[in-house]
């Protein structure tokens, strides 16, 4: 592989403008399009691998090590096709349980590994590979992008900080609720027992409030203000609830990205990977049709 110089993520990604992120996630998008073209998961996406000259606006997906085919008929993974056949439909649930971690709460064990396919850097793995759900597909990457955009939007890099698959199960239930994984163990035919409720939060609103790093906690308030109560899911404020279903609206006008990168983030980190968006449909988003 020729040499390439690069900027590292870490010193541009909190300072990226919204054009600067058109042109890395629709780079990272064509790049990942052209990879699953071939039937292949890179399995690895991430910042490091995804290099970018800033000054010569070029881009390259590199470290292929974990990639896999898929099998085109089945559009499973070759190496695991023989094992589990790719049509679940007549067989029972599984009945190997994956737990999600929670400190304050007693989690059943994980009752013993079963052959799945490699799954990648920590924080970047979805709901899929951390169920070790054996038919994985490309969209294991879109995910792996949608948690990139989330850095760039939060100002948060690493996003996601997991020890192990069950403490990272466990953060994705603290962002998209419980029932949304619970759902998906289901289609999954994956068996997922969760010691705790968890509501979804707001991508937007989370990405704002990380990004700005205000500590709402110092403002001073009347004693008599009753809006200063927490909310019992988020444990924000309650007038700066981050909650999919707060009835405290939010003022998006000091926000510098669009509203439509957030719609993007959206079909990205979509839990169910059989309705995540796939890297060619998401370079027909209308965030990459605007010019900023």
């Amino acid at each position: 592989m020729p040499y390439m110089r690069y900027d590292r993520f870490h010193d541009y990604f909190y300072k990226m403008s919204v054009k600067d992120l058109q042109e890395y996630m629709e780079n990272l998008l064509i790049a990942l399009k052209r990879v699953h073209e071939f039937n292949v998961i890179h399995r690895d996406v991430k910042p490091c691998n995804f290099l970018h000259d800033r000054k010569n606006h070029k881009f390259s997906l590199v470290d292929f090590g974990s990639a896999q085919a898929l099998d085109k008929e089945s559009d499973s993974l070759k190496s695991t096709s023989n094992e589990h056949p790719s049509d679940e439909s007549n067989s029972k649930p599984n009945d190997e349980e994956v737990t999600c971690d929670d400190k304050n709460e007693q989690s059943t064990p994980i009752k013993k590994e079963i052959p799945a396919a490699r799954a990648g850097t920590p924080g970047y793995r979805p709901t899929e590979v951390l169920l070790k759900y054996v038919n994985q597909t490309t969209a294991v990457d879109c995910w792996a992008a949608g948690v990139i955009l989330t850095s760039i939007l939060s100002g948060r890099y690493p996003f996601f900080e997991s020890r192990d698959d069950s403490h990272a199960l466990d953060e994705i239930i603290t962002i998209f609720g419980d029932e949304m994984v619970r759902e998906t163990a289901s289609v999954l035919r994956r068996n997922v027992p969760i010691s705790r409720k968890k509501r979804p939060l707001h991508l937007r609103k989370l990405c704002i409030c990380m990004r700005n790093l205000q500590k709402i906690q110092n403002i001073p308030f009347s004693d008599n203000d009753t809006t200063t109560s927490n909310c019992d899911n988020c444990h924000q404020l309650l007038f700066n609830c981050l909650c999919q279903d707060s009835e405290y609206n939010t003022d998006f006008s000091n926000d510098i990205y669009p509203a439509n990168v957030y719609d993007l983030l959206g079909k990205l980190l979509t839990i169910n990977p059989h309705n995540r968006i796939s890297a060619q449909d998401a370079l027909q988003h209308p965030f990459f049709q605007e010019a900023y």
